[in-house]
């Protein structure tokens, strides 16, 4: 909205300018109150639904795969679907086309600069300038490369220790798990300031300007999906498996590596691919979070979007596109790999 809607004020734009332009922390927080009420309402009120209905899957009949259709609804349905494919391919393609135009809509010419970090003008070819070309983008894929895999173990543990160890409160962690799908991003970047600038009044205890904060955020952030798949593969596997492993005498943490993270690992592999993702792309909840010597390549595409430098906000658009994409691709073949060393008929 800040780049799309300029002229119409969202209730997430405002707290971003009272926490940068106005240093104003207590009316940011406060709107942020008005922003986390309706989200935790509508969460609440979907849940105290679903929980009262419960669906069950009839065995396969053998029937038809496909309900028919007459072909007029299926040539408007597909028209349909054909529009949509087409403006989604247009949108990339004007982000790939503007990563290589000089000016856009000003100057049409072919140029690489916008990758290299060349200046377009030559009068500041030696002006420093961080945010050009694709430093920051390898500064956002160290982040993810760290977040990824621990983040994805961490949902792991937390479902594992939900569903098998069913602790007292286990609905409460269950829910906490949950908020960060709820709470919108710049929430959570504006809560993590607040405890970590200075917890309990002790300087050393600091994480503010460093990498830690920006790992921290974007894990405990990105936990739900990989949190929710870890517990519906639980879920399906007969708790008599672990019974059955502590009765050979494994201790706890033999049992979750030996046993539960084998069998867990679809839902492994895809919450490292969430967070891994949500690394390179997030924005709003670790906008307030990077500092001089970390930044990250999302924050820099806003930046330069704000600023009307469009080549290079497409072009690091382009690199963190093909990076994820090469993070779906490898898990992608991974997974195929596994099924053919297990025998299992590939996709």
């Amino acid at each position: 909205p800040l780049i799309l809607g300029r002229d119409i004020p969202v209730l997430a734009g405002l707290v971003y300018d009272e926490m940068t332009a106005f240093r104003n922390t207590a009316l940011a927080t406060a709107l942020c109150v008005w922003m986390v009420l309706p989200a935790l309402l509508l969460f609440l009120a979907l849940e105290a639904i679903g929980g009262r209905k419960r669906y069950t899957t009839a065995e396969a009949t053998g029937g038809a795969p496909e309900l028919g259709m007459p072909l007029g609804w299926r040539a408007a349905l597909t028209a349909v679907a054909a529009v949509v494919t087409l403006l989604v391919l247009t949108i990339y393609g004007t982000m790939a086309l503007g990563s290589v135009t000089r000016i856009w809509g000003v100057d049409w010419g072919f140029t690489w600069a916008h990758f290299t970090g060349a200046a377009l003008d030559p009068s500041l070819a030696n002006a420093p300038n961080l945010e050009r070309g694709m430093t920051l983008v390898w500064q956002s894929l160290r982040i993810a490369l760290i977040a990824g895999p621990i983040g994805g173990l961490l949902a792991v543990i937390i479902a594992t220790v939900i569903e098998r160890l069913r602790p007292p409160g286990r609905e409460g962690i269950a829910f906490l798990a949950s908020m960060p799908a709820v709470l919108p991003g710049i929430i959570l970047g504006i809560g993590y300031i607040l405890t970590f600038n200075l917890p309990l009044g002790i300087h050393a205890l600091s994480l503010t300007g460093g990498a830690t904060i920006l790992v921290l955020n974007i894990i405990f952030a990105n936990l739900t999906i990989g949190v929710l798949a870890a517990r519906g593969a639980l879920q399906r596997i007969d708790p008599a498996v672990d019974e059955a492993a502590e009765s050979l005498g494994a201790g706890l943490l033999s049992r979750f590596w030996q046993v539960s993270l084998p069998m867990l690992r679809p839902a492994l592999l895809l919450g490292t691919l969430y967070i891994f993702v949500h690394a390179m792309t997030t924005l709003s909840s670790v906008i307030f979070l990077v500092s001089g010597d970390h930044k990250l390549a999302a924050v820099a595409i806003f930046n330069d979007a704000s600023g009307g430098q469009y080549g290079a906000a497409a072009a690091k658009s382009m690199a963190v596109l093909g990076l994820s994409g090469l993070a779906m691709l490898a898990i992608w073949l991974h997974d195929r790999a596994r099924l053919t060393r297990s025998g299992v008929p590939r996709p």
